[in-house]
């Protein structure tokens, strides 16, 4: 079908030609078409940050839209007389973000900050100067975008330490009752999983055959148990965040459906700097973030919420004792 003159479809549908290269097309067309659906267009909250000014005030600001970051925004945006600002430093995930048989793709990608280990004597030896790749997300979604997709709560023992050590509220019992509120379990025995929350989950049973060799040798050691985290020593077919076919991230799940709420405000490309802290009281009253190479301050009415991935801070942090050692030994070598 031909469309009218100067409309450009760029959504393919199926063409007609012979089989040969009716096949190939068809294949074309079909991941063509995936694209299409599976790109960001229209998917999650528009981009705020070219309207942020200086002086802006929100009742909160998140910093990281990541595995935490899109939780919270989610559900702090439910009481509508808040204003949230969710600051993320990266964009929109990609198609490819979506297709977990290709997550390995986004590693070394804008996607992601592209960290690295310091070179080990002990670990990464079979890697090139002995240096581990840290992949961490710098995407709308954060981490939840390039991960592995298993799905793992934790071990009970150590909510209960923190639990113990002061932290009220975070005993198992208690997480647990908040980890259900989300989970969305997709299979008919979810067990302690919750079945109506916002985050989609499926089981994976591994089908190769060295999987029945695996099982034969826990039970000639002895630990022939299905693994729970009641009981973490055993085999387990393990949840993944997919559904359908395609990953199940944060961003998708808690901020796709939430995007045409008024009173939440994304903006990409958006680095926090500097948290704003007043000196007589020390509270944080708001951030510095740049965006589009301008320094903007934002004020919030009721608190800053840290999301983003610790690295960034150990990294400053890192890069500031390396100068100091550089210029304490030019100081040295100068007294000389």
């Amino acid at each position: 079908m031909e469309l009218p003159q100067g409309i450009i479809n760029t959504c393919p549908v199926t063409t007609l030609a012979s089989p040969a290269s009716h096949l190939f097309f068809t294949l074309i067309n079909t991941l063509v078409a995936s694209q299409c659906a599976l790109g960001p267009e229209g998917r999650y909250p528009p981009d705020y940050g070219n309207a942020l000014h200086n002086g802006d005030e929100f009742d909160f600001i998140i910093i990281g839209s990541g595995s935490a970051g899109a939780v919270v925004a989610n559900r702090l945006s439910q009481v509508k007389a808040w204003k949230v600002l969710l600051l993320e430093a990266g964009s929109y995930p990609s198609a490819t973000s979506e297709i977990p048989a290709m997550y390995f793709s986004s590693h070394h990608t804008p996607e992601d900050w592209q960290y690295q280990m310091e070179p080990s004597k002990t670990c990464c030896l079979g890697l090139k100067g002995n240096v581990c790749l840290c992949p961490r997300g710098k995407v709308l979604g954060g981490s939840s975008i390039l991960n592995a997709m298993l799905y793992v709560r934790g071990n009970p023992s150590d909510y209960n330490s923190w639990a113990e050590a002061g932290n009220v509220g975070w005993d198992y019992e208690s997480v647990l009752k908040q980890y259900k509120k989300f989970e969305a379990c997709q299979e008919s025995n979810c067990g302690l999983y919750g079945k109506n929350g916002q985050l989609e989950l499926t089981r994976y049973k591994y089908q190769e055959p060295i999987r029945d060799i695996l099982e034969d040798a826990y039970k000639e050691l002895g630990y022939y148990q299905e693994y729970s985290e009641e009981k973490p020593l055993g085999f387990w077919d393990s949840l993944m965040s997919i559904n359908k076919g395609t990953r199940s991230s944060t961003a998708k799940n808690f901020l796709g459906p939430i995007k045409d709420c008024k009173n939440l405000y994304v903006a990409l490309n958006a680095q926090v700097a500097k948290l704003i802290i007043d000196k007589s009281d020390k509270t944080v009253q708001g951030v510095e973030v740049r965006i589009n190479d301008k320094i903007l301050k934002i004020n919030a009415k009721k608190e800053v919420i840290l999301s983003a991935v610790s690295t960034n801070s150990n990294e400053f942090w890192n890069r500031a004792e390396r100068t100091f050692r550089k210029l304490r030994n030019r100081c040295r070598n100068k007294l000389k």
